[in-house]
């Protein structure tokens, strides 16, 4: 990556441009890196496609997606009324964007109860709660207020949506990594377990820290393997290559309109 990053801004061929350090290549790759999944996870791109809409499109980010099975940090403590209930989940540290929720909890079976014949004497006994999985709906806070007294649209049986905020300060502390999850539900229903796909964070490259260029490192960068699929190194290369020649270039090179309309 760092000889095609060379190839790009000419620095094997000739001394045309100053040369560019390895810790400003590192963030010249970051921000490629951080402009590549963003443009393929959304829309913000020429095409206009969102995300995973082609297989290109999956291939590209599918080394960052990850699942994982999330237990309630709080159930029904933060909000209760009206029938109305929230269960809180912490969000792993490497979230970036979600892709796809879904909970499993323990739901009111139908009927309620059953009749059972105890020496001649008929007594209701209640039924065992049934464990069912349920898909999310995201809501907005502002809209909130509204669905909680719309009959039609509050929580109910299995019908529940969620919530996300910062948890920094619901944590009281400044790890500027923990995302919550709040989901809001009908308080008959116990929330055991909430199933998350998502994209991760990508690995910033750091020299001496997420790679090193002494041979005898255990973390020698030419020992390890870049972390997005193969047909994407170029991409991310020549995006990159651009940003660094922004930098460099009197005058400056207009790159970020140009950034939008490549490697689509």
């Amino acid at each position: 990556m760092y000889l095609r990053f060379e190839d790009g801004t000419d620095k094997l061929s000739s001394a045309a441009i100053a040369d560019i350090p390895i810790e400003q290549k590192d963030r010249c790759f970051n921000r490629a890196i951080e402009r590549f999944v963003k443009q393929r996870y959304g829309s913000s791109n020429n095409k206009r496609q969102g995300f995973e809409v082609t297989q290109k499109r999956i291939d590209d980010l599918s080394n960052l997606v990850q699942k994982i099975n999330l237990l309630p940090e709080v159930s029904g403590g933060e909000f209760q009324g009206n029938g109305i209930s929230t269960t809180i989940f912490l969000l792993p540290t490497d979230y970036w964007f979600a892709l796809h929720e879904r909970v499993v909890g323990l739901f009111s079976p139908c009927p309620l109860y059953r009749l059972v014949n105890n020496c001649g004497s008929i007594e209701r006994v209640p039924n065992d709660p049934v464990r069912d999985a349920v898909i999310l709906q995201a809501r907005r806070h502002n809209e909130i207020s509204t669905l909680l007294e719309n009959p039609f649209n509050r929580p109910v049986d299995r019908y529940m949506f969620r919530t996300m905020f910062d948890g920094d300060t619901y944590l009281q502390n400044n790890n500027k990594n923990n995302n919550v999850i709040e989901v809001w539900h009908d308080a008959t229903v116990t929330l055991e377990s909430l199933h998350l796909t998502y994209l991760k964070k990508f690995t910033p490259l750091k020299v001496n820290s997420t790679y090193s260029l002494d041979p005898n490192s255990p973390i020698y960068y030419q020992n390890l393997e870049f972390w997005f699929n193969d047909e994407a190194h170029q991409e991310i290369v020549d995006l990159a290559v651009e940003l660094a020649l922004e930098m460099v270039e009197s005058p400056r090179i207009a790159s970020y309109p140009s950034i939008l309309n490549t490697q689509e």
